[in-house]
């Protein structure tokens, strides 16, 4: 079968899964605007070597690329990358993130099931979704033999930050030993691929203006130390067992996609804040910031759940421990998000000040420059007061406020 593209970026990654040498089908390329930039094609076979070769795309020519049982899709960035159907588990599949996750992929074509603690309302968008313990290794053997698992997306792990502060050993088990069961039983079944979501958090206070992926991690409190500990893990394996894993390090996540089916377990800030009966607390009000609150990097859910989405393919040919921020780069004060949020909707959110917690960070901004160049990664949402609106009119159309 032949299809004609028409290639309008300015870049083109281009990535393919071979499984024989007899190709059967034909891809046309043309690219109408001028492309210098040289991009490497690598093939995994089914030997395990790799042979990269290096194209020099010119404007109004034509490639023809002979993939074997690949599929070739145009991402909203415009990058052209592919990934063979496969079937994929996601972890905290009934979360905030997890949900939204699995609403994009939905429509990929992959196999999707599922694995958390509680079963929600709606899990069509799922071949089956198992409600269990992670760390349960007879549990999750029994999943992946069944179900053929290739891909694991692992959104999974507490999200209360206070709460691992206030009381930190739950976390520790369900969070942390509970992975490293987890990926025992994952690697002993010979499911390789992995993407993690971590947090900013890992950097603790930086001393820089923006913390990059080359800063130091040095986390102040549990939620860091537990998602830096997991990175850790990660990176042991990459080295011992060949796990292909790329971790993505997400800032404050916020904002609801409008076709998302279902009101997901741990709902974005805004959605507490709107939907909470007590009064929201600010911890610490003595920060050199501008307002005296903590600042933190906030990012739509979506242009997170993109990031995923390109950094799936990347699994076929990562071969060393790989690490992207995933964050707007910009800050903003937990007062600030208080009044937009009233702005918006024209009510008032009560507040109630609170002596700062151990560990709090006053300002984390972070620069994710790595994922734009690597992923072609961009977001979709830069700006604050859209990413709140998305909640607030998520609540509205589902009759929540």
């Amino acid at each position: 079968m032949e299809s004609n593209l028409q290639i309008i970026p300015t870049m083109v990654n281009l990535y393919f899964h071979i499984f024989c040498p007899i190709s059967i089908k034909i891809f046309h390329l043309r690219v109408r605007e001028p492309i210098l930039r040289v991009r490497k094609l690598i093939f995994p076979n089914p030997f395990g070597w790799f042979c990269s070769i290096e194209y020099k795309i010119k404007p109004n020519r034509s490639y023809k690329i002979k993939p074997n049982r690949c599929e070739i899709t145009l991402t909203p960035g415009g990058k052209f990358s592919s990934l063979r159907t496969v079937n994929i588990l996601i972890t905290g599949a009934g979360g905030y993130i997890g949900s939204h996750c699995a609403l994009k992929l939905a429509s990929s074509g992959h196999s999707l099931f599922a694995l958390d603690f509680i079963r929600p309302n709606d899990t069509s968008l799922f071949q089956k979704f198992y409600v269990g313990d992670q760390g349960h290794m007879a549990f999750t053997q029994s999943i992946f033999k069944e179900e053929r698992i290739e891909c694991i997306i692992h959104c999974s792990g507490t999200s209360n930050v206070g709460a691992t502060i206030s009381d930190p050993i739950p976390a520790y088990c369900n969070d942390l030993i509970g992975m490293i069961f987890f990926l025992k039983t994952a690697l002993e079944e010979n499911v390789k691929k992995l993407i993690f979501l971590s947090s900013v958090q890992v950097y603790g206070n930086v001393t820089t203006l923006m913390a990059t992926e080359n800063t130091p991690p040095c986390p102040t409190n549990t939620h860091g130390r537990i998602k830096l500990a997991i990175e850790q893990l990660i990176e042991s394996l990459n080295i011992s067992h060949g796990l292909r894993a790329i971790v993505l390090r997400i800032g404050n996540v916020i904002g609801m996609d409008p076709k998302a089916p279902l009101f997901p377990q741990n709902g974005d800030l805004i959605s507490n804040i709107l939907l909470g009966n007590h009064g929201i607390p600010i911890f610490g009000n003595n920060y050199t910031t501008s307002d005296h609150s903590a600042e933190r990097d906030f990012i739509h859910v979506n242009d997170v759940v993109q990031a995923i989405l390109l950094a799936l393919p990347k699994l076929n040919y990562v071969t060393k421990h790989t690490v992207y921020n995933i964050t707007s780069g910009r800050t903003y004060s937990v007062k600030e998000i208080i009044r937009a949020i009233e702005n918006i909707t024209h009510r008032t959110v009560s507040t109630n000040s609170q002596g700062e917690r151990s560990g709090e960070i006053a300002r984390l901004a972070i620069d994710s420059r790595r994922a734009q160049t690597e992923l072609d990664w961009h977001l979709q949402c830069p700006q604050l007061n859209p990413m709140i609106e998305s909640s607030v009119n998520w609540l509205r159309n589902h009759g929540k406020l």
